[in-house]
């Protein structure tokens, strides 16, 4: 009974360790969903102040027009008006940012923020596409719960067995004077009581258990090949905006811009080439955020 329970205690902390090291890889994935986020709201920053400084140019150039009597002076209002949106635009994402970067530190237990982060973004090269998900964590916790619910058959099934009463002890005997040593013992006769609703309910432990194991690498399958297509559709995605979407819209924003120097055309085009061009850009950093995002959950559902 002794080494069932000992076996049955084993398997318990083999469990144990494992939740452990999940919490441990589950912290990680929530340090790496910060950062990310940490990233992207440093990116936006850098984008509301380039936004800021084109729209600012827009206004100078819309007021000199205006007093040259090239433009009426609804398209000086109408510049100011986009700079107004411009500078709300980049306080909030200072404040999104500074968040991000308190919500980064509080997982590691500091109050104070760091500065900047590294503009680093995670992508495909972060993780294995051949990994054993049967050798996961979360595979190796369910086959330990398993196994501890084995073991704790094992002990219920000992524990049928009646316990041995061993007794000793001196006697004198008055009439001789002689003393003798006397050793007895005892053990229960188990008519009524053989443990049987313990042993069921351990072995329907077992089998329960053997359910989820195997449920849960249905689960994890199916989520690691979603994850695997989202980060293949977000990689495609982040290289046709960097090197053919934004590039042109760029261009596009910058002739139109160009061209209303020199009358060529108006306030409004330059705004709708601008849209297309910010459309274009945030585009990009929300699929770099989708991209990092498919990579964590696939590191996470991998972790071994």
């Amino acid at each position: 009974k002794r080494g069932a329970r000992t076996r049955a205690a084993r398997a318990q902390t083999s469990l144990a360790e494992i939740e452990a090291a999940i919490s441990q890889a589950e912290l990680a994935s929530s340090v790496r969903l910060a950062y990310t986020e940490a990233v992207a709201a440093q990116s936006r920053v850098g984008f509301a102040t380039r936004v800021l400084g084109r729209n600012r140019e827009l206004a100078r150039i819309a007021r000199i027009l205006v007093e040259t009597g090239r433009d009426p002076p609804l398209r000086a209002l109408r510049a100011d008006a986009a700079l107004g949106e411009a500078e709300a635009a980049l306080e909030a994402a200072r404040a999104e940012e500074y968040s991000a970067r308190l919500l980064l530190a509080s997982l590691w237990g500091s109050q104070t923020p760091p500065q900047e982060v590294e503009p680093v973004w995670l992508s495909g090269g972060d993780v294995e596409f051949e990994a054993d998900l049967s050798q996961s964590l979360q595979i190796k916790a369910a086959e330990a719960n398993r196994d501890a619910a084995s073991a704790i058959v094992t002990r219920e099934r000992a524990n049928a067995v009646p316990d041995l009463t061993l007794s000793g002890g001196a006697r004198r005997f008055e009439e001789s004077g002689d003393t003798a040593f006397i050793v007895g013992a005892s053990i229960a006769i188990p008519f009524g009581n053989r443990n049987q609703g313990g042993i069921q309910a351990a072995e329907a432990s077992v089998r329960g258990a053997e359910a989820r194991r195997a449920l849960r690498l249905v689960e994890i399958n199916r989520e690691y090949n979603i994850a695997s297509n989202q980060l293949e559709a977000t990689q495609s995605r982040v290289e046709t905006l960097e090197s053919q979407t934004l590039p042109q819209a760029e261009e596009a924003s910058r002739l139109a811009q160009l061209g209303y120097q020199y009358g060529k055309f108006t306030l409004l085009d330059v705004l709708d080439a601008a849209a297309a061009r910010d459309t274009a850009e945030l585009g990009l950093l929300e699929a770099k955020v989708a991209r990092a995002e498919a990579v964590i959950t696939l590191l996470r559902l991998a972790a071994k």
